[in-house]
């Protein structure tokens, strides 16, 4: 679509481009104090957006003129905003982040009227909104659970407004989130949980599936005949398992950097929890129960290995005696949760060589553990 319009588009950042230097420009010249500068932006961006959606009411039908054209009222609003807070320190960044990220949401929004290629202006904004504006709090808890309410808001919109791309964006946000709190501690004892209500989402949120369930769906994840598409097939057969996977492995990966802590249970579980259930209903993402179950163990079999100054030796250390107790009582309990739920599988779905051999494996994969 960019391919096809890049004319428009390009006319779309001249028109960006033009609010943004018309402010500079009363700067310049000294024709505006620093406040009716950033009134006069906004005043401009909003005028934008009435004018594109005056536009696409007249004729009836949504144009890549218009698109372009919110496009490039979005950045204006976007620029009038962060000036505002970094060049004239009017406003409180607290402020700006609600409006940017009010911005970011209308844009997407938008884009249900005016094509996907405006989603990703409104989606790229608010990824970034924590890092365009810093409060100085150090408060990555709250920065990661604003990225899943971004990645919960696109979700849904990409069950109306469905382009590869677009999925692979809420993915780059959600997971580059995870990547910047590994740099934090502060966030050790929300990581884990921030991927399952991440991986929940993918899997729940554009259809609508709260408990997993695999409603309208067939075992094969395909819309049952007569019910009304939760989207495209490609998608819960492809994205979801591409999703996923990267999800388990920024999982194990958080396991192996944190090692052992008493809470383990409640940080690692939740995330096998939500990858069984969603398997439970759709055979395209059977195997995953059995990656989060092989990537555990091996983070937890990595984490205890010390090597010598040349890499050429290595010993296994085990874990401090304070700690042997928990980490037996988080080996019982995921053992349990990973029987527990496969068996339920094979309750309620037919007999699975699949799902009886996690049952069986997986305590004994934790007692070696353990062990």
């Amino acid at each position: 679509m960019l391919i096809d319009n890049w004319m428009i588009w390009l006319g779309g950042i001249s028109v960006a481009l033009a609010g943004v230097f018309m402010v500079r420009y009363s700067i310049e010249i000294g024709l505006l104090g620093p406040r009716a500068r950033i009134a006069a932006a906004i005043i401009t961006g909003l005028t934008l957006h009435v004018a594109a959606e005056w536009f696409r009411r007249r004729t009836g039908g949504s144009d890549p003129v218009f698109a372009a054209l919110a496009g490039g009222a979005s950045i204006t609003l976007y620029a009038a905003l962060l000036a505002a807070l970094h060049l004239y320190h009017l406003l409180d960044p607290r402020w700006v982040f609600l409006l940017l990220a009010l911005v970011s949401l209308m844009t997407m929004a938008l884009s249900l009227v005016h094509g996907p290629v405006l989603a990703i202006i409104g989606l790229i904004g608010a990824y970034v909104v924590p890092i365009l504006v810093s409060t100085d709090s150090g408060n990555m808890v709250a920065a990661m659970i604003y990225s899943l309410i971004i990645s919960g808001a696109a979700l849904v919109l990409l069950r109306y407004v469905f382009r590869y791309w677009l999925w692979w964006g809420i993915m780059a946000g959600g997971l580059g989130w995870w990547l910047l709190s590994l740099g934090a501690s502060q966030a050790d004892t929300f990581r884990g949980l921030y991927l399952a209500l991440f991986a929940w989402g993918m899997v729940a949120v554009p259809g609508f599936d709260w408990f997993l369930r695999g409603r309208n769906l067939s075992p094969s994840g395909i819309p049952e005949p007569g019910a009304r598409p939760i989207t495209l097939p490609e998608y819960r057969l492809q994205l979801n398992q591409a999703g996923l996977l990267l999800v388990i492995l920024a999982w194990g990966f958080s396991i192996y950097r944190q090692g052992f802590s008493p809470g383990a249970l409640g940080l690692w579980a939740p995330l096998v929890v939500v990858v069984c259930l969603a398997a439970r209903q759709r055979d395209s993402l059977a195997p995953l129960p059995w990656l989060t179950l092989g990537v555990q163990w091996l983070a937890w079999f990595v984490s205890a290995i010390s090597f010598d100054g040349s890499f050429e030796r290595f010993t296994l250390s085990g874990l401090p005696l304070a700690d042997q107790p928990q980490f037996l009582t988080l080996a019982v309990f995921m053992a349990l949760i990973y029987t527990g739920l496969a068996l339920l599988h094979v309750r309620e779905r037919g007999f699975s060589h699949g799902w009886m051999s996690l049952a069986l494996l997986a305590p004994l994969a934790w007692l070696a553990l353990a062990y």
